[in-house]
């Protein structure tokens, strides 16, 4: 049987989802989505925009944020961290994320043997598309 709510089988409840994302991040290249093609297939894009800033565009609307949980996984003995710069989870889908080392904003090392992961917990309310 096919769910009412698209989201139901990652949700606590039809009015709030979870979203899941991974993505390798590296100064010289686009960010690239990892993991689960399920996860992935919930977005649509992540965009490099400046120094270690990035936008997230969701492949759905939704009427809130709730909550955001961001994570770094490097093996470069550099101490980045994620903060939450942006939300239109309800117009222009977006959510933009900024790593910092300090105050300032700082790109992932190259790819290679110092891979760098993004890794993003969104969690929503009541997503507006059909069927969500």
């Amino acid at each position: 049987m096919h769910p009412a709510n698209k989201y139901e089988k990652w949700s606590p409840s039809p009015e709030e989802v979870d979203l899941h994302l991974a993505f390798q991040l590296d100064a010289a290249n686009a960010p690239t989505f990892i993991g689960s093609s399920a996860w992935a297939s919930n977005f649509i894009s992540a965009v490099r925009n400046s120094a270690g800033k990035f936008t997230i565009t969701l492949r759905d609307k939704f009427l809130s944020l709730k909550g955001a949980h961001y994570q770094v996984k490097s093996a470069a003995a550099v101490d980045l961290v994620p903060q939450h710069r942006a939300d239109d989870v309800s117009g222009a889908q977006t959510v933009t994320v900024e790593l910092l080392t300090g105050a300032a904003p700082t790109d992932a090392p190259a790819k290679g043997a110092n891979s760098t992961v993004l890794f993003v917990h969104l969690v929503l309310q009541g997503s507006t598309a059909a069927g969500g």
